[in-house]
């Protein structure tokens, strides 16, 4: 292309120069002449390549420019159809999915139903109503031995209990900070009648003197009492984006008091087998949103207690001698399993950006594992004395809890 323009212009020179001395051709030219005329065609080639030089230079940039815009465009709109599979993907509260939503409408509707991400800590507080029953077969007051009657126990009443709940959401991050207290004590009664014609054994105490027992016809009088107080200290990860499901590790203490009182018209035995330890915690939560503010949650953890267990007794034969005291102590691993499943519903005011009220309501349960009983003065002989023993038992917690939280 470059050869044909150049040959053009040499051509087209050529003719305009004979033209000009067309007039003076009735003369043979000199050489002087001759020379004048090559070297100003050679000066006006020389001009007309550079010019040719600089428009083929601003044709290849402007090409150069015009593939980069278009490399710019071919990634400009695989991004964008990127955006729009995940905008697909977005279900808004009312259920709707955004696919619906055609063009610039969809990333407007998108941009309005995703909550703006949180900013700085965030602290939680709940306080917590509990309604629990305990079960475990230390609570058994009569063996029911050579009548026919089988064992009795005093049976546990619900009890209110409380928990207070502390939690600090670090600033930009999944985890959380968190302690908890839990107090719960209850207490009940039973009493019952021996039939037959034969004298039954209490299930707890040891008199070395004589056998704790009831005569025929007899009113036996059982009282049962605990308490329990915990404190947990927690450090949870959140395992999602939406912090929806979280990994819980820590501490606990824990202490569990219990009591069984049993008497009739002479003999009697007061009783108390208490337990206190520190251990780790771990764990795993889960809170689920649910549409309209509403939210499932479920909750299970495990605690290895070490710490030390005693039993005490003071009983009487209601045979004419003295009281007879019992004590032991030991340390102790107790395993602790906690679960609760339940559902809430978060409650946000508009115009108070970061403060919200939650309620929550549902079932809970913790069991407790390798605990000492009352003693009791074994199996023993009717007309002798038994060889006092403490064995392992569990109890186990359970009913319905109501909460309330506040978050800002």
């Amino acid at each position: 292309m470059r050869s044909r323009v150049r040959l053009f212009s040499i051509a087209c020179l050529l003719l305009g120069g004979l033209s000009l001395q067309a007039p003076s051709l009735a003369r043979a030219p000199s050489m002087d002449d001759i020379y004048s005329m090559i070297v100003d065609q050679h000066a006006m080639l020389q001009d007309q390549q550079k010019r040719i030089e600089a428009l083929e230079q601003a044709l290849g940039l402007q090409k150069q420019e015009i593939s980069t815009l278009r490399v710019r465009a071919t990634n400009a709109e695989s991004e964008l159809e990127q955006s729009r599979r995940e905008l697909r993907s977005i279900v808004i509260p009312s259920g709707d999915r955004l696919a619906a939503l055609p063009g610039q409408q969809l990333a407007v509707a998108a941009v309005a139903q995703v909550p703006p991400p949180e900013r700085g800590p965030r602290f939680t507080a709940t306080l917590e109503a509990l309604y629990l029953t305990a079960f475990s077969d230390s609570f058994r007051y009569l063996s029911g031995q050579a009548t026919g009657e089988g064992p009795q126990q005093v049976n546990q009443d619900f009890e209110p209990g409380a928990e207070l709940r502390v939690a600090y959401a670090l600033p930009n991050s999944a985890w959380s900070l968190g302690a908890g207290v839990r107090h719960l004590q209850g207490q009940s009664r039973e009493r019952h009648v021996v039939t037959g014609n034969v004298t039954t054994l209490f299930d707890v105490g040891a008199d070395a003197n004589d056998v704790i027992d009831a005569q025929p016809g007899e009113t036996v009088y059982a009282e049962s009492k605990y308490k329990l107080w915990s404190v947990d200290l927690d450090a949870r990860y959140g395992l999602d984006p939406r912090n929806q499901l979280g990994l819980v590790a820590g501490a606990r203490y824990a202490s569990l008091k219990r009591g069984l009182d049993v008497r009739d018209g002479g003999d009697y035995s007061d009783n108390e087998a208490n337990f206190a330890g520190f251990g780790p915690k771990l764990g795993i939560t889960g809170d689920f949103g649910l549409s309209g503010g509403f939210r499932a949650i479920g909750a299970t953890s495990g605690s290895l207690l070490i710490g030390r267990g005693s039993v005490i007794s003071l009983s009487n034969c209601g045979c004419g001698g003295a009281d007879e005291y019992y004590s032991t102590q030991e340390v102790r691993a107790v395993p602790v399993f906690d679960g609760r499943l339940g559902l809430g519903y978060d409650y946000a005011p508009k115009g108070r950006q970061g403060f919200g009220l939650g309620f929550e309501g549902g079932l809970l349960g913790q069991h407790w594992m390798n605990l000492q009983d009352f003693v009791n003065q074994g199996s023993g002989q009717l007309l002798g004395v038994g060889t006092p023993m403490v064995a392992d038992t569990t109890m186990t917690f359970f009913g319905p809890y109501l909460s309330m939280k506040m978050w800002w």
